[in-house]
C-alpha cells in the first residue's frame, strides 16, 4: 500500500477544504466484475486543510487511480491527475471562473427552410485564446449534447475564447 499527498492552490495561494477524490484509473479494460475485487476498493474523498495540503493512504501497490480535484467555483489545472507508486504526489492550481460559455452546434440551414435547424451530437468545440492573460488555463473542450447544445464554465476575465 501507499500514500499520496500534494498542495492545492487557488490564485497561487493556499486553497483550504478542496474535495480530492479518488477512482481506479483502467484505461482500456472493463471495471472489475464484483465489488470484492481489491482493485475496485478507492480509499475515500479528502479536504485539503488550511494550507492546501492534503494526504490519504490506502492506495493499493499496482494499481493505478485517478485523483480529481474540485470545488466551486474554481477550475483547476489539472482538474485529474493519475495515481500510483512513482506517481504519489500531485501539485494542483485553481483559478476563480467568471463565467460559463454555451452554445449550439447546428446543421447548416437552407435559405427556404422554416424554424432552426437541428443540433449535431457529438460535436467537440475547443476554445483558443487570442486576448487576456496568458497565465490563466484555457477551459478544456466539450462534446455537445445528443440535442447539439454545449456548455462550459471555467472561463476567467479577460479571457477571449474564439
Amino acid at each position: 500500500m501507499f500514500q499520496a499527498n500534494g498542495v492545492v492552490t487557488i490564485n497561487r495561494r493556499p486553497a483550504a477544504k478542496v474535495l480530492l477524490s479518488f477512482a481506479v484509473s483502467l484505461p482500456g479494460r472493463p471495471p472489475p466484475a464484483t465489488k470484492l475485487d481489491p482493485r475496485r476498493r478507492v480509499p475515500p474523498p479528502v479536504q485539503t486543510d488550511k494550507l492546501g495540503r492534503w494526504v490519504q493512504d490506502g492506495f493499493l501497490d499496482g494499481v493505478e487511480y485517478v485523483a480529481t480535484v474540485s470545488a466551486p467555483g474554481i477550475t483547476f489545472s489539472p482538474a485529474q491527475a493519475p495515481l500510483d507508486t512513482n506517481h504519489h504526489q500531485l501539485l494542483a492550481e485553481g483559478t476563480t471562473v467568471t463565467f460559463a460559455a454555451c452554445g449550439v452546434a447546428r446543421v447548416p440551414a437552407l435559405l427556404n427552410e422554416p424554424g432552426k435547424p437541428p443540433g449535431i451530437r457529438r460535436v467537440q468545440v475547443s476554445f483558443l485564446q487570442f486576448a487576456g492573460r496568458a497565465d490563466i488555463p484555457i477551459p478544456p473542450p466539450v462534446i455537445t449534447e445528443t440535442d447539439g447544445t454545449w456548455q462550459q464554465p471555467g472561463f476567467q476575465l479577460g479571457f477571449r475564447p474564439s
